[in-house]
């Protein structure tokens, strides 16, 4: 794995996660807004018996389990990526690659944190990923 691939997983999980709560938010609010019948009193026995919203609700809570163990891996990533940035010499490479792949900060507030030119925080970061 390239070490900018290495860089990038955090941000890919990040999204992931991201993508997951919203698709659980959007299982909530259908299951909040389907109702039950209480009229409907004929059995059929090839009829699912279960509330229709109990399948939202359950699809939204196994996403919010796995967004859990998701967090938690993102927390683990981001340890080791840490430690794995702190082995570099300089300390503003370190910062950057910190600020950008930790932090996921977008790259103008990098520049701006760094208050380094754009070209300076580019060629560090080319250098810190070889």
């Amino acid at each position: 794995m390239k070490a900018i691939e290495y860089l990038g997983r955090i941000g890919k999980l990040n999204e992931q996660i991201n993508r997951k709560l919203r698709t659980a938010e959007r299982w909530r609010d259908m299951a909040y807004k389907i109702t039950a019948d209480p009229g409907k009193q004929h059995f059929n026995p090839n009829r699912n018996t279960s509330e229709p919203y109990e399948k939202c609700i359950v699809k939204a809570d196994e996403l919010e389990r796995e967004v859990t163990a998701d967090i938690d891996r993102l927390a683990d990533m981001k340890f080791e990526t840490e430690a794995m940035i702190c082995m570099l010499d300089d300390e503003t490479a370190q910062d950057i690659l910190r600020l950008r792949y930790v932090e996921l900060f977008m790259w103008e507030d990098v520049i701006a944190v760094i208050d380094k030119s754009r070209s300076q925080v580019f060629r560090k970061h080319k250098k810190a990923v070889k």
